[in-house]
């Protein structure tokens, strides 16, 4: 029997939906491979990602790596099993880059302490280092957009630091069992005030301390006020920074450090009261008698 004219309706109605569902799906598909697209531009040519997951309002990367440049005193500069970016849908369409949080896990930092004092983190988001390492110009300005991050969360890390400006070979300090927060950070510009709070600790051969840092900094122009705390840290670890002896390095035995230290940058000048307590200070015999 020809169908009704309400079955002919149902059918008609039934094809529109049919053929929408399969244009949003192309068209997701197109903003999927997009955003794929941006997050590898994003991670450089050092960069690699296992995964990528793109949710409706999220993006998830597993198993990202960023090998460091020749000249780095690491293999990578950063790792993580798991990387979670919660995006703000408003500005994507707006086609500003609006992150609400960024969550990463099981994660490794390595910083630098150069010999002038500066400190260098994550060099390959820089774009000078993306075309020396064969990003293209394009790719590499586009990386390096305006963004911001409301907020960026961090556990179970492991922060590696390099010294140069204490001895060389560097100096280096391990930070595990890391957790922290960093909110406001406006890339690449840097010249708003980011909060920090940090936790850690120090494996010395007989203690292992913790330490807690906290405070406000402009990176642009290095201003800041931080509180840093440490407590029963191994004196050996920081051995480089408090010991000299007739202009060697004494050979500590065995002690802890507690410290507190309110530091507070203002045009390039420091201001850091504090107190600094060392408790069952032991030196080896020298050599010298």
């Amino acid at each position: 029997m020809p169908a009704s004219k309400g079955q002919r309706v149902a059918l008609l109605a039934g094809g529109i939906v049919a053929v929408v569902v399969l244009a949003n799906l192309g068209g997701w598909r197109l903003v999927v491979a997009e955003m794929k697209q941006r997050v590898l531009e994003m991670l450089g040519p050092l960069g690699m990602v296992g995964q990528i997951d793109i949710g409706f309002s999220d993006v998830t990367l597993t198993h990202v790596r960023m090998r460091a440049p020749p000249d780095w005193p690491a293999g990578d500069t950063f790792r993580a099993e798991r990387v979670a970016l919660e995006l703000d849908l408003r500005a994507l369409l707006a086609k500003h880059v609006h992150f609400r949080n960024v969550t990463v896990d099981s994660y490794y930092l390595s910083v630098v302490r150069s010999v002038d004092g500066r400190m260098h983190l994550l060099p390959n988001l820089n774009q000078a280092t993306r075309e020396a390492e064969g990003q293209a110009p394009a790719a590499a300005k586009r990386a390096n957009d305006k963004k911001l991050i409301d907020r960026v969360t961090l556990t179970r890390g492991t922060i590696e630091f390099f010294d140069q400006s204490v001895q060389k070979p560097a100096y280096r300090l391990l930070i595990t069992d890391v957790g922290a927060t960093v909110d406001h950070l406006n890339l690449p510009e840097l010249t708003d005030a980011t909060t920090l709070n940090m936790t850690g600790s120090i494996k010395g051969p007989s203690y292992t301390g913790t330490v807690s840092f906290g405070g406000w900094i402009k990176v642009a122009s290095s201003d800041s006020q931080t509180h840093t705390t440490l407590r029963n840290v191994d004196i050996s670890k920081l051995d480089p920074y408090l010991l000299k002896q007739a202009g060697k390095k004494a050979a500590v035995e065995s002690g802890t450090i507690d410290l507190s230290l309110d530091a507070t940058v203002r045009n390039y000048r420091i201001r850091a009261p504090g107190t600094f307590t060392l408790h069952h200070l032991q030196l080896k015999d020298s050599e010298d008698g």
